[in-house]
């Protein structure tokens, strides 16, 4: 069986918002799921944050064992960017059923900081 679910959950500055609401947020962590395989995109808004640091911090549980990721570089995309968002990092994942998964995006550009955060059960 086939299944793909693209979502888009976004967390900034520890307040939830709707998928609806996400093109005013600054950045995102983006989920699309194709059977026990998740890919999360990190992404932020060019017209906000031109350029900066990124981490994608990414932990998955389960059958009792706990992974640790971590994902971190420079960006730059520029006030002339004509795309809605900028992503800054991918990563596939395997999930079984019953487990979970948290993920952390922290950007920086040396004057301003932000976050979005992700969590996910399968």
């Amino acid at each position: 069986m086939f299944l793909a679910l693209d979502l888009l959950i976004t967390l900034a500055v520890s307040s939830a918002v709707s998928a609806d609401d996400a093109r005013a947020q600054d950045c995102s962590i983006h989920l699309k799921e194709n059977e026990n395989l998740v890919t999360l995109q990190g992404a932020v808004d060019p017209q906000i944050w031109t350029a900066g640091t990124y981490t994608l911090l990414v932990e998955t549980r389960q059958n009792g064992n706990v992974s640790l990721s971590q994902q971190a570089g420079a960006f730059e995309g520029g006030t002339h960017q004509t795309q809605e968002i900028l992503v800054l990092s991918t990563t596939t994942i395997y999930l079984s059923r019953g487990s979970q998964l948290n993920a952390r995006l922290k950007i920086n550009d040396g004057k301003q900081r932000s976050s979005c955060s992700l969590s996910y059960r399968k």
